[in-house]
């Protein structure tokens, strides 16, 4: 070989002729490796692999078409959503009370366990009343679930 090819060629040279700097930075190339091939890895599984996790009530769209509520749905879902607006309040937008519809469905079951999807369907209607102005903080007391007041809020 000429010279000039020489001077191109990598060399690897065993772990015993490397100082400690070389042998440092080899073990920095081995870990580099290891991570892009684990992250290669869990990507592959990723897309290979369905997702088996069950719906949960959070995952429910609120434009789903859903059935009318009975009373029994009804007056559960208000308890339930009273002991939300206790600590975040009653919303005031779309936005707020399918957030609040959100939190409920991941903190409490409903009362007769309805399935997630209907689950989700109650709150969402029921939050979607409170912030539409049809039910208020007496439904809240008449429930059960009384909501603290400014004065008890300062305390």
């Amino acid at each position: 070989m000429s010279a000039e090819t020489d001077k191109h060629r990598v060399e690897w040279l065993p772990w015993s002729e490397l100082n400690s700097s070389q042998r440092i930075g080899r073990m920095g190339l081995y870990g580099a490796g290891l991570l892009v091939l684990f992250a290669a890895a869990h990507t592959l599984v990723g897309v290979l692999v369905p997702a088996t996790r069950a719906p949960s009530a959070a995952d429910v769209s609120p434009a789903a078409p859903i059935a009318p509520l009975t009373d029994a749905e009804r007056k559960t879902g208000i308890e339930t959503l009273c002991k939300v607006f206790q600590i975040y309040r009653i919303p005031k937008t779309d936005e707020d009370a399918d957030a609040a519809a959100k939190n409920a469905a991941e903190l409490f079951k409903l009362e007769g366990d309805p399935s997630p999807a209907r689950t989700g369907q109650i709150l969402t209607a029921v939050s979607h009343q409170f912030s539409a102005g049809q039910l208020t903080a007496a439904d809240c007391a008449a429930s059960g679930q009384p909501l603290p007041t400014q004065a008890t809020r300062a305390q």
